[in-house]
């Protein structure tokens, strides 16, 4: 390497042996042009000196994209841009642009490091015509990327809703068809079930009268304490003698205790007497009404001989559960009005026993 000749960057004088040689273009470049510090030139051996090459020449060899370079302008903009753009960083460089085979060569004059980074942020500051320019391609491609993957989300949604759509319109179809044919079951049964239901009341009907004529012939009595060896025939016959009613063992059909309709009560079980014909009932049910009227006290235990304490006996006819029940009510129905007008039990058969009372229920109701 010489020691003379002129910097090819800056065009001074080179007065030390501190500088490089290009091993293409062979000019020579002082370590400021060549951007290399003292210390890396002392440390490159000169195998690695005489392969070095310089900027100028290192932007001439093609690359996958040298469109934009230190020495190149970006083909992205027009060539008067590109001109512009040539001559200011030749300015800025204070380099000088020449003309060699149709395309433009900047030789690098004087350009430090500082200088290059204040170039650097000058353009890619906000206000440069590149930032903005490269800022708004990105906007764009963001915006159409974007946008496509909005329409491709919308056009999926879309699909999956009118499937969706389709499915529950399907489904609805299907519901509507059964609600319809529900809501005729529904009817039919309806249709069917008062048809029942008449049938039930007028059955209902039928049962209460045969009821009521299958015990015609019965006489119900209550209040005659349970024994474990009992005669109810002997008791019967005994009850209708005190009465001075006698009966026949042949007008005796049958004569038994019954279940009590509510298992709770204490009260003993009724007997039931079948007998022969109505009248004889209606004959023995007088003769205890008139037994009732004429004795000082009711037809109870003692007059029929049985011991332990002193029970009232009712003779009444046999009738079916649900008279009972309507014969219950009644008296209830009697029970609240006789009180809501005398406005005690006391009083009431206190009025009784004076005779003013005149309904036959309310007498009934208080004993």
């Amino acid at each position: 390497m010489s020691s003379t000749g002129k910097c090819a960057g800056c065009q001074n004088k080179i007065t030390n042996r501190q500088f490089m040689c290009c091993c293409s273009c062979k000019l020579k470049y002082d370590l400021d042009c060549a951007t290399i510090s003292e210390k890396t030139f002392i440390s490159l051996d000169k195998e690695r000196k005489a392969v070095w090459i310089c900027h100028a020449c290192k932007n001439r060899q093609p690359k996958s994209d040298n469109q934009n370079t230190p020495i190149r302008g970006n083909t992205m903009y027009s060539e008067g841009c590109m001109e512009k753009e040539t001559e200011e960083l030749a300015s800025n460089l204070n380099v000088k642009v020449g003309a060699n085979s149709n395309r433009r060569e900047v030789s690098l004059l004087a350009a430090t490091i500082g200088e290059i980074g204040d170039l650097l942020d000058n353009k890619l500051s906000d206000t440069s015509p590149i930032f903005r320019k490269l800022r708004l391609t990105i906007l764009e491609d963001i915006k159409t990327i974007i946008s496509q993957e909005i329409n491709l989300a919308l056009y999926e949604f879309k699909n999956e809703l009118m499937q969706a759509t389709d499915f529950l319109a399907a489904e609805q179809a299907d519901l509507k068809v059964k609600v319809e044919q529900k809501d005729k079951e529904i009817k039919d049964l309806q249709t069917q079930t008062l048809k029942f239901k008449k049938e039930v009341y007028t059955l209902h009907g039928r049962l209460s009268t045969i009821e009521k004529i299958s015990r015609d012939n019965n006489l119900e009595i209550n209040g005659i304490q349970e024994k474990a060896s009992e005669d109810l025939f002997g008791l019967f016959h005994n009850l209708c003698n005190t009465i001075n009613s006698p009966i026949a063992d042949s007008d005796i059909r049958a004569c038994r205790r019954v279940a009590k309709m509510d298992q709770s009560s204490s009260r003993p079980r009724s007997v039931l007497v079948t007998l022969t014909s109505p009248r004889i009932r209606d004959r023995i049910h007088e003769a205890v009404n008139k037994f009732n009227k004429t004795q000082s006290g009711k037809l109870n235990s003692k007059h029929l001989n049985i011991n332990g304490a002193t029970n009232k006996i009712y003779v009444s006819e046999h009738i079916s559960p649900d008279c009972k029940a309507l014969f219950r009510e009644a008296r209830r129905v009697v029970e609240r009005k006789i009180l809501s007008l005398f406005g005690s039990k006391e009083e009431m058969c206190t009025l009784a026993k004076l005779k003013v009372l005149l309904p036959c229920s309310s007498k009934t109701l208080i004993a």
